[in-house]
């Protein structure tokens, strides 16, 4: 018996949706290219051929993939990624989230690139680190409204003291502030819910316009993150890593080290249509 290629519910719209009236986050700005979708994705550190892309779009109900772009705590290896692999996976239907891993928090993973416990040093760094990811992507793909998610590494709750807390307040406010100005970008953060202190960027003075929430509890609703009360990120503005590094096959096609996600908010696609699944919601 053959395999049977996956169905995906659509429905075509004319142009991005986006809910406004944003609380404690700033506002995302709508273009024909960035988005807002709701639905399964994956992640991972070996980076697909196109042909294997193909194979699990059509055979799954994942909708849109987290690709790393670049960073110098990146501790994969990107082999397949480049402009021509963009342009044909974004024409096989995928949305994608382009992921940054940049400096980190001084008080995890001490062999790696650390942002300065100095506040105002770390500004400075976290700005410019999405002029770093920005410049990536444009390598990539000549449209600079995307948005760009900065991967920011936790270390089993190590990092809880109030001077690297801090530190990484100010940033992803430097992060944030760069990406935010026209042409409109639209950053993001990745981190653990809780063991990364991710509800602490939503005080700041200019806090990411999505979450990317790693929260491995294996429940795919992005309303449910551990440690990120309900009115924090509230309207569409949530990505989530709901379960970690496992082996997933499908079309016959298996892949180790695959990290399943759910998106309520925003990922870069040409195509104008958008997928709902209620289990993301």
């Amino acid at each position: 018996m053959g395999i049977t290629p996956i169905r995906k519910s659509v429905r075509t719209v004319a142009a991005a949706l986006l809910v406004g009236g944003l609380l404690l986050a700033a506002p995302i700005r709508a273009s024909a290219s960035v988005i807002t979708q709701v639905g399964y994705g994956w992640d991972s550190c070996n980076d697909p051929t196109t042909s294997q892309m193909q194979t699990w779009w059509t055979y799954s109900d994942l909708i849109y993939y987290g690709v790393y772009i670049g960073g110098g705590d990146l501790g994969c290896q990107i082999t397949h990624v480049n402009a021509s692999w963009i342009s044909t996976v974004l024409g096989q239907g995928w949305g994608l989230l382009p992921i940054w891993v940049g400096m980190q928090n001084p008080c995890a993973y001490k062999e790696l690139d650390h942002f300065s416990l100095n506040t105002a040093t770390a500004y400075q760094q976290g700005q410019q680190q999405a002029s770093d990811a920005l410049s990536a992507w444009m390598s990539l793909h000549s449209d600079s409204n995307v948005p760009l998610d900065a991967d920011i590494e936790y270390d089993d709750g190590e990092n809880d003291t109030s001077a690297c807390r801090a530190a990484q307040q100010s940033y992803v406010e430097g992060w944030d502030e760069y990406l935010d100005t026209p042409p409109a970008q639209h950053p993001g953060v990745y981190t653990s819910s809780c063991a990364g202190y991710l509800d602490d960027l939503a005080t700041i003075s200019h806090p990411p316009n999505f979450i990317d929430a790693g929260n491995w509890t294996g429940i795919t609703h992005t309303s449910s993150i551990s440690c990120i009360p309900s009115t924090h990120w509230a309207h569409q503005q949530r990505h989530k890593q709901y379960l970690g590094p496992h082996s997933e096959t499908h079309g016959g096609l298996k892949f180790t080290e695959v990290d399943d996600r759910c998106a309520n908010t925003i990922v870069y696609e040409t195509l104008p249509t958008i997928y709902d699944n209620t289990d993301c919601s």
